[in-house]
């Protein structure tokens, strides 16, 4: 359904410069912002579940597994390495941002996969990615999506927060 109605139908979904609008100077609706917190209180007590459940390039991807006759037992790159990837393209673009880069807060690509545009140079990169996923599941999401670090790394400090926590009581 997220595939359908998020990435089709509105085109647009949560990214990780949804947290920086305020102080970005850019009002949000109601809605936006209500969004927004729902994703954060996902990640903060269902361990990303906009991720798991929501995001239509996520889902994209995983309908692509269901229709893949075989897929890669081992990926490229250990967990080590995707985690400080992730973590250092994240406030790469994050900076950026707080920065004045406003452009670089599209560094995402539902909605170039959803888009109308399908000339684009990100059109192909998304298709890309899509059949690469055939060979290495949620290469996109494992790998370079900056709203999944943001939101796994929220969901990391708190789990370690409450871990501290509860060694004190």
């Amino acid at each position: 359904m997220s595939v359908v109605y998020i990435g089709f139908f509105l085109n647009n979904s949560f990214t990780y410069v949804s947290f920086l609008h305020p102080f970005l100077g850019t009002s949000v609706s109601a809605l936006t912002g209500l969004y927004a917190l729902f994703t954060l209180l996902g990640a903060i007590w269902g361990k990303n579940t906009y991720c798991k459940y929501v995001c239509p390039f996520g889902n994209a991807q995983r309908l692509m597994l269901i229709i893949s006759p075989k897929v890669s037992a081992s990926f490229f790159i250990s967990n080590q390495w995707i985690y400080r990837a992730r973590g250092i393209l994240t406030i790469i673009l994050l900076s950026g941002i707080l920065l004045g880069l406003r452009s670089w807060s599209n560094y995402e690509l539902f909605p170039d996969l959803f888009g109308p545009d399908i000339t684009s140079i990100w059109f192909l990169i998304v298709i890309s990615l899509l059949l690469i996923n055939l060979r290495y599941p949620l290469i996109w999401c494992r790998l370079l999506c900056p709203t999944g670090s943001v939101l796994d790394a929220v969901s990391d400090t708190i789990g370690q927060l409450s871990r501290k926590r509860d060694r004190k009581l």
